[in-house]
């Protein structure tokens, strides 16, 4: 009966994070709109998150995505700010230099 209720005692394993990302397509298909990364963001997109943080800004929790894309729709708004600056990033060549 010890076992049984040791069993019992130990936690369930914690559920890996999964985020989506909510911002626009990367070119190259580094990274798409809508990808749903389960355990965190990839290790592979350190070095565009570090050059243009508003990247990593739109990943969301799946409870969030609604919320997420009505704000990205909304001038004026942190995320579609964050939007708008990844477009900016992505149009003056930022992913051409060094990635």
């Amino acid at each position: 009966m010890e076992s049984t209720s040791k069993q019992s005692k130990q936690k369930a394993p914690a559920k890996a994070e999964r985020l989506i990302y909510c911002g626009p397509n990367l070119p190259g298909g580094l990274l798409q709109r809508n990808v749903i990364f389960k355990g965190g963001i990839s290790p592979h997109l350190k070095a565009v998150t570090s050059k243009c943080p508003e990247i990593k800004a739109l990943f969301v929790k799946p409870e969030d995505l609604s919320r997420v894309n009505t704000a990205l729709g909304q001038q004026g708004s942190l995320e579609n700010l964050r939007y708008q600056a990844v477009m900016d990033f992505i149009n003056k060549g930022g992913l051409q230099r060094g990635l």
